[in-house]
């Protein structure tokens, strides 16, 4: 009898080894099925978050070529600006001299062009000066609204 219990005490203690090692079996098959799936999700969010980076990098840089474009437009229209300027100077120049020499109706004629001419300018550099005031309000929109 001793014998048996003996016997199956030393069944009890194997059965219970080697429940525990099935057991432990179980919970590594179970931790590397974590792992596993925690380095699949972290290389997707890495794959993801260099793709974003590199869409903002090519959004970046397409901006930035387009303001390069912009600013040489930008150059070539201030100096085309700039040319015209000095051609009416150099026009005006000889006015003077012409208003001097000239009837009284060439006069008041060059008086009435004048005129129209200074309407007109007065209205462009309102105009200007209304466009030039709504991009400093852009700028400064998107200067607060930037994130800090």
């Amino acid at each position: 009898m001793k014998a048996r219990i003996i016997g199956a005490a030393i069944t009890a203690a194997l059965l219970f080894a080697a429940g525990w090692i099935a057991q432990g079996w179980r919970a590594e098959a179970k931790l590397f099925d974590v792992k596993r799936q925690f380095a699949e999700s972290a290389a997707t969010a890495h794959a993801q978050a260099l793709e974003r980076y590199q869409t903002l990098e090519r959004t970046k840089d397409e901006a930035i070529a387009a303001h390069a474009a912009l600013v040489a437009q930008n150059a070539d229209a201030a100096a085309a600006a700039r040319r015209t300027a000095d051609g009416l100077r150099r026009d005006l120049a000889g006015v003077p001299a012409r208003i001097a020499a000239a009837t009284d109706s060439t006069a008041r004629e060059y008086a009435a062009a004048a005129s129209v001419v200074l309407d007109q300018c007065t209205a462009e550099v309102a105009d200007l000066a209304r466009v030039a005031d709504g991009h400093a309000a852009d700028v400064r929109l998107m200067l607060q609204a930037w994130p800090k």
